[in-house]
């Protein structure tokens, strides 16, 4: 390793010249900087100093690493200039912001449908208990004068359904105290009418402890 270049693709016509007194534009002796690293006990390392991309242009930072192959007393280096690097890290950064703003639209998007199909779900529920409720303020407000069951195929929920059971088996008892009461009446009108012709109206008044005029007042 006597500081000799072998091969250089980028520069043929340094082949075969020792650059061991080469410096950078900073004063830096560059062969020296390679070989100590290459000399290292890790075999390898980094490098950086400056120095133009073509001939002509002003020196650029770049950064070399170099290996030692140390049965041939060669070593084998490469570099990248900073700009490059810089470049590429740039177009990353760009496509990773262009994908994040992506990502956050399409969260947006997903978002608002979220909210607008749950607003939707929660007004369909909403409207659906006041329909119930409504069904059983109206069953309560007529109970009063009538007797009519709960349409259950109108319900919706479950937890209404066994409500309107019970509702609708109050009623139906109501009815059916409704019709015994109604038959007990008519079966005492007959037990009556028929002792007014036997036993005589008055006799059967005063054996029920009724007065005759207000009974025949209540009856008619």
């Amino acid at each position: 390793m006597a500081g000799t270049e072998i091969v250089n693709r980028n520069n043929p016509e340094l082949e075969g010249v020792n650059l061991m007194k080469v410096q950078d534009s900073q004063g830096k002796y560059l062969m020296e900087e390679i070989l100590a690293t290459a000399n290292s006990r890790e075999k390898e390392g980094f490098v950086t100093y400056v120095a133009p991309k073509f001939k002509g242009q002003a020196p650029t930072p770049k950064i070399s690493c170099a290996r030692a192959i140390s049965d041939w007393e060669w070593y084998i280096g490469t570099g990248i200039y900073v700009d490059t690097i810089e470049k590429v890290i740039q177009k990353k950064q760009a496509a990773l912001k262009r994908s994040i703003q992506t990502l956050l639209i399409k969260s947006s998007v997903t978002l608002c449908l979220f909210l607008l199909v749950s607003f939707f779900m929660a007004w369909l529920l909403s409207r659906k208990i006041k329909k119930n409720l409504d069904l059983f303020l109206r069953f309560f407000n007529r109970s009063a004068t009538q007797s009519l069951p709960i349409e259950n195929d109108q319900i919706s929920f479950i937890e209404f359904q066994s409500l309107a059971v019970s509702a609708n088996k109050m009623v139906m008892a109501r009815n059916e105290s409704e019709t015994a009461l109604r038959k007990s009446e008519e079966k005492y009108r007959r037990l009556f009418e028929k002792s007014k012709d036997g036993l005589g109206y008055s006799a059967v008044m005063a054996m029920a402890g009724v007065d005759d005029d207000l009974f025949i007042g209540y009856i008619d």
